[in-house]
């Protein structure tokens, strides 16, 4: 292994995973809407990236994969780039990277099998690096697609309006999930059988209130679809490997997706070895990827329980910056700055906050920063030709 690829591996080894909160939440003001900026889009300021370059926008809502959602978005981006196609937004679904699909790279590859084939992969964790998910993707030889493991056909049933609540949801749907998984496993191996059924039963209540579950993915035709999963997830030796088992169709692995250019792109870590002192000290480093029209990764903003040895962390893409200072402001003693934000919150809270354009000290003093908490795609130098 060259020292380079070691130190990749080290890198990747290091990114953090920002796990979601446990207990009572209480809210962050990481999302304070920038409204004295005009959403109308700016082709003069150079942070800003076209919005018909801006990929469809994913809605993950009460599922703990909003890592995944970032990276899917960068390589959605990236894909358009690559592909000419000039209104990002009509990317079909047989294009897009499929968000839970890739969500899965998070946990390790089966042992002994090749890391860049998607069936090397079998567990499904919640919470993760958005970084380390784009690391893995952009190498992949064929990615998930949104026309196989679509993330609105199994999307949860409860509303949410902000990333807090889908938090808060989260923790109940995914806590009990696991509690029941746990329970069940247990119970069968005390062989205690009108234990089983009932941690069985109560996972079946759960999914039923808080995640659809497709007809085209059915086990048993003589169950119900949601009895039949659980039953057949429940029987997986651990709670992440369930988890695929329920939510991921293992067909999806047999065809996908992949970069037409994917050797004329490589992922950009930030922080690496570079001492940073807080998240606001991120910034120049956005405004750098953002010049090269290129949006990038944010993770590790702390939305709930911030200061608690169990806080709630979401993920983002930033896809634009702005400055406004007052006018005879010389010095610029007063000024502004706001990001505009790709939550996988959904369109609701884009258009709730000002098509996503944040205030930027808010939301960067509730970063915890650590190793690649940005990821973005960069452009490899081309070759040089000899004459």
């Amino acid at each position: 292994m060259t020292n380079m690829a070691l130190s990749t591996l080290v890198i990747l080894l290091l990114l953090p995973t920002f796990a979601i909160a446990a207990k009572a939440p209480v809210d962050s003001d990481w999302a304070t809407t920038a409204s004295w900026v005009n959403k109308s889009a700016d082709p003069d300021n150079p942070y800003e990236l076209p919005k018909e370059s801006l990929p469809p926008k994913t809605t993950i809502d009460t599922f703990g994969i909003c890592f995944a959602a970032s990276a899917a978005t960068v390589l959605n981006y990236e894909m358009c780039k690559q592909s000419s196609i000039k209104d990002c937004s009509r990317l079909p679904e047989s294009k897009q990277v499929s968000t839970i699909g890739i969500a899965r790279y998070e946990a390790d590859a089966i042992p002994g099998s090749l890391p860049k084939f998607d069936e090397s992969y079998e567990q499904l964790k919640i919470g993760g690096s958005g970084g380390k998910v784009l690391s893995y993707a952009s190498r992949m030889m064929k990615i998930p697609t949104e026309e196989c493991a679509s993330l609105a056909r199994i999307t949860s049933k409860i509303p949410v309006e902000t990333a807090n609540d889908a938090v808060r949801a989260q923790q109940e749907i995914w806590n009990s999930l696991e509690s029941d998984y746990e329970g069940y496993r247990k119970a069968v191996a005390e062989k205690c059988d009108s234990c089983a059924a009932n941690f069985y039963a109560s996972a079946i209540e759960t999914v039923s209130k808080g995640i659809k579950l497709e007809e085209d993915q059915l086990v048993d035709p003589n169950m119900r679809n949601d009895q039949a999963r659980i039953l057949e997830a429940f029987k997986k030796d651990t709670y992440q490997k369930a988890l695929n088992q329920l939510l991921y169709p293992k067909s999806c692995s047999e065809s996908g997706v992949t970069l037409p250019n994917k050797n004329g792109v490589k992922v950009g870590l930030f922080p690496q070895d570079e001492v940073i002192k807080d998240g606001e000290a991120l910034v120049p480093k956005i405004k750098e990827i953002l010049l090269t029209k290129k949006p990038v990764i944010l993770d590790g903003i702390c939305v709930v329980d911030c200061g608690t040895k169990k806080p709630g962390y979401h993920s983002v893409v930033i896809a634009g910056y702005k400055k406004i200072c007052p006018k005879g402001d010389t010095q610029q003693k007063n000024c502004r700055e706001a990001l505009k934000i790709i939550n996988s919150v959904g369109a609701g809270w884009q258009a709730a906050h000002n098509d996503g354009w944040v205030e930027a000290k808010s939301l960067m003093k509730n970063v915890k920063v650590d190793k690649g908490n940005l990821a973005w795609l960069e452009d490899r130098p081309k070759a040089k030709t000899t004459q």
